[in-house]
């Protein structure tokens, strides 16, 4: 049974990027869908650092965001 919060993801990738995850996969002794969801998990942890420093640094510069518009 899939868990509610998980969703299917596929797609074509480049030939020499699923060799390294599978090298890197197999060393680690994890699956090739564990190591994707680790990089992708970081992947997401860093845009969502970059919004909000981009955020950030746009208040403090006073500039109006949608929310203020209303």
């Amino acid at each position: 049974m899939v868990e509610p919060h998980l969703v299917e993801l596929r797609g074509m990738c480049p030939r020499e990027s699923v060799d390294v995850i599978d090298a890197v996969s197999a060393a680690r002794r994890i699956s090739r869908t564990e190591l994707v969801n680790e990089i992708l998990g970081k992947w997401c942890e860093d845009q969502m650092h970059v919004a909000n420093a981009i955020c950030s640094v746009m208040r403090g510069k006073g500039s109006v965001t949608e929310g203020d518009r209303r």
